[in-house]
C-alpha cells in the first residue's frame, strides 16, 4: 500500500481571506480583500541584490534586467498574497500595503 497524505482543514481557517502556511509550503490566494503590496518607485534603488525580492515566500517580486547590474523591480500582484515580509524588509521603505 502507497503512503497517503491526509490534510485535515479546521472550519475557521477556512474562513480566512487567504490561507497561509509557511511552515507546510501552502500558500492559497484568496478571494477575500487581503490589501497587495505598492511599490513607491521613487524610493526603490532598484538593487540586483534586492532584500524584499529575497523575503517573498511566492516569488511575487521580480527583477526585470535592462543593463548589466541595473533593472527594475515589478510587483506581480497574481501571485501576491499579502504577507508583508516583504514590506518589513525593504530598507528604503519603497514597499507598502
Amino acid at each position: 500500500m502507497e503512503d497517503e497524505l491526509i490534510i485535515i482543514i479546521d472550519k475557521k481557517i477556512i474562513s480566512l481571506y487567504n490561507l497561509y502556511i509557511p511552515h507546510m509550503g501552502i500558500y492559497k490566494k484568496g478571494r477575500g480583500r487581503m490589501k497587495k503590496v505598492k511599490l513607491m518607485k521613487d524610493r526603490c534603488d532598484s538593487s540586483l541584490f534586492c532584500a524584499a525580492k529575497r523575503v517573498c515566500p511566492v516569488g511575487a517580486i521580480e527583477f526585470k534586467k535592462t543593463g548589466f547590474f541595473s533593472g527594475n523591480i515589478t510587483i506581480n500582484e497574481e501571485k501576491c498574497i499579502g504577507c508583508s515580509k516583504c514590506v518589513a524588509a525593504c530598507p528604503h521603505g519603497a514597499l507598502k500595503l
